[in-house]
């Protein structure tokens, strides 16, 4: 077996990982997504600033 039937044999291999001949059904029901624990209704949201000052930016590197 040479270095080329490897290769080939592998990628056989993945392909066949990948594909859907091998995965499991679909189940029939779609479930939805349920949060765990009770939403809280009297949060306040902070969002960030869309701008920051000049000395937050990263330095770039210097050139040599």
């Amino acid at each position: 077996m040479g270095l080329r039937d490897k290769f080939r044999n592998r990628l056989k291999n993945a392909v066949n990982k990948i594909s859907g001949e091998y995965s499991a059904p679909a189940p029939e029901e779609l479930t939805p997504y349920e949060r765990p624990g009770k939403p809280l209704e009297d949060v306040e949201i902070v969002r960030p600033r869309k701008t920051r000052p000049p000395g937050a930016k990263p330095k770039k590197p210097a050139k040599e």
